[in-house]
């Protein structure tokens, strides 16, 4: 992967994001081998921004149907190599990185924690879901929810949108605001 830095190029994005999306990105590229944009500065003013390496691609989702049959399976066995680095990281409480809060992805304004059990976690995603049913319906979906998962690294937003791919490749996985640790 070609680094440019700030310096030396107009190659640079400079986005607001979620407080801790630097963070993450910095863990992944630390512990992993994925290719994951490389963070030069971010900065936590008024106005929140990462000043990262930009990545020449498309997202995967623009360039699907354009692939050959050999670069899809190629791409697919890259794809399964990034999520198994990602669950190869094992963590003892859910949430974001440092401790930080639990989000439920499917609605964004939902955060709380961080966990220090599954159990606690279900309860948590309970708790907005199902306020409007009978009591005895919460109970039965609380005791189909699972507490033995692994706590491992999660992406939290692993989608077509957030994948670069270059020449049929994987370039990069971007937007990793939602990552944290999940069963």
């Amino acid at each position: 992967m070609d680094v440019t830095t700030p310096e030396d190029s107009e190659d640079v994005n400079v986005l607001p994001y979620a407080s801790s999306e630097a963070d993450n990105m910095r863990f992944i590229a630390a512990n992993t081998n994925i290719p994951i944009l490389r963070v030069y500065e971010d900065t936590s003013a008024s106005i929140k921004s990462i000043t990262m390496e930009y990545i020449p691609g498309e997202s995967l989702d623009k360039v699907w149907g354009t692939l050959l049959e050999e670069q899809k399976l190629a791409l697919a066995a890259e794809l399964k190599q990034v999520l198994s680095e990602l669950r190869g990281l094992k963590g003892r409480y859910i949430g974001a990185l440092n401790r930080g809060q639990a989000m439920d992805v499917r609605k964004f304004d939902l955060v709380d924690g961080p966990f220090d059990t599954e159990a606690a976690f279900n309860d948590f995603l309970l708790s907005d879901t199902f306020k409007a049913i009978p009591t005895v319906m919460h109970d039965m979906a609380s005791r189909s929810l699972r507490t033995d998962h692994e706590i491992v690294f999660t992406h939290g937003d692993f989608a077509p949108r957030n994948i670069i791919v270059k020449d049929g490749k994987l370039a990069a996985i971007i937007d990793s605001e939602f990552s944290g640790w999940y069963p």
